[in-house]
């Protein structure tokens, strides 16, 4: 692609029409061979936009690949407590059955104090899960497979560990996250705080008490913090923005799919106990971590932001709010849901009940439902836009809408 400019020959590559009228400035003798974007070896070097990163069409789908990874292994590490302490003992499934339990916590139950109707049941059923008496050598013990019972979890304290426990330091996290993200450089700081929550969720498998669970939960609930303001904002700059409600879309599928995808949590466990299940999770992390740090492009920014003034009208905007509140709602009922419904199956034990079959099951109704979801309203947000600037509001209140009834 060549231009004469006052009787000098110029290499041109790309097209881009504003530069167009530059090049016809040279003079009336300028012929343009094809459309052009700079001038190679102009003194004033290519113009801003130019200078912009556009990844190829592949790359950017491995980047939006990756990135849903991440947010899927978030969300796995995320519920893996709820899992971990719904795994069955072997063996034990009848002997327990109608019967209260309690933490084994590595001691021999023969009595409990309390308000306990079937005394005999209950002893029954803490020494089948201990595997001592007339259950010994019935396979592994509670305290290899069960969370709950290797971590001595008392009922209130799962509670606070799957509630405030993360809640409350990803909220805090949330305040400095979001100013990192209109500054800091995204890879590193997804790829580290990646490496954080996978460090913590290795740290799980040596705790035999609530306290190290619990400052493991809130270092994981702190660094996830970073998961959606920077993952989203590398993915928004790596595409058009014709496609930023698709790839939108299936990034934000990654919290359905780690969610159904953490129910695989208790046949792992059953393998290969809940220290290792642990221990594998965190160690998958940390090779996402070193991949996103290691392949993921950080993208300049376009242009200077005021952040001060952006914050202020985000604050001042209901829309904002509006938002905020609809999303508190829709993540109280899902999550307590998703906390207290493995426990809900193991211990009612339903009949068909098993759990390789929940574990499968609710993978493939959360996740695949899930996936559908994301894909279809970010579909019909890109293609309603153009006539409809509010779209994507409606489409996710009127799918909000249709599943209201599901949580009653």
């Amino acid at each position: 692609k060549l231009v004469l400019c006052n009787g000098r020959a110029r290499c041109l590559v790309e097209c881009a029409a504003p530069l167009v009228e530059r090049v016809r400035a040279c003079g009336p003798d300028s012929v343009v061979a094809n459309t052009v974007i700079f001038r190679f070896g102009d003194r004033e070097g290519p113009p801003a936009r130019a200078r912009r990163w556009r990844p190829v069409m592949a790359y950017r789908h491995y980047v939006l690949f990756l990135l849903l990874l991440v947010y899927v292994h978030s969300m796995f590490a995320r519920m893996l407590p709820a899992f971990l302490v719904a795994v069955p003992t072997i063996g034990c499934e009848t002997v327990c059955a109608g019967t209260s339990e309690a933490p084994l916590c590595h001691q021999v139950f023969t009595a409990r104090s309390g308000n306990v109707s079937n005394t005999a049941g209950f002893v029954g059923c803490q020494e089948c899960r201990a595997r001592i008496g007339r259950y010994a050598g019935g396979g592994e013990t509670g305290n290899w497979l069960n969370m709950r019972d290797g971590a001595c979890i008392q009922p209130w304290q799962y509670g606070f560990l799957m509630g405030y426990g993360f809640a409350l330091p990803f909220v805090l996290g949330s305040v400095p996250v979001a100013r990192m993200a209109d500054s800091a450089n995204r890879r590193t700081a997804l790829a580290l705080s990646l490496g954080a929550w996978s460090v913590a969720t290795w740290a799980m498998s040596w705790t035999d008490h609530f306290w190290p669970l619990f400052a493991s939960r809130c270092v994981l609930g702190l660094s996830q913090a970073m998961v959606v303001p920077m993952s989203m904002s590398l993915v928004m700059q790596h595409f058009d923005e014709a496609s930023h409600g698709s790839a939108g879309s299936i990034l934000s599928s990654g919290v359905c799919l780690g969610a159904g995808a953490a129910s695989f949590a208790i046949p792992l466990a059953i393998r290969v106990g809940w220290r290792a299940s642990c221990a594998v999770v965190g160690g998958v992390g940390l090779v996402l971590a070193a991949l996103t740090l290691a392949t993921v492009h950080e993208p300049e920014r376009e242009r200077a932001i005021s952040k001060r003034k952006t914050r202020r009208r985000m604050g001042r905007s209901p829309v904002v709010w509006i938002l905020t509140l609809a999303t508190m709602f829709r993540l109280a009922g899902s999550y307590t849901l998703a906390a207290f419904l493995p426990v809900y199956y193991l211990r009612a034990q339903l009949p068909g009940y098993s759990p390789g079959s929940y574990g499968l099951g609710n993978a493939a109704i959360v996740a695949v439902a899930g996936l559908l979801s994301a894909l279809i309203g970010g579909t019909l947000s890109d293609c309603l836009r153009d006539d409809f600037a509010s779209a994507p509001s409606l489409v996710a209140a009127g799918g909000q809408g249709l599943s209201a009834r599901c949580y009653v």
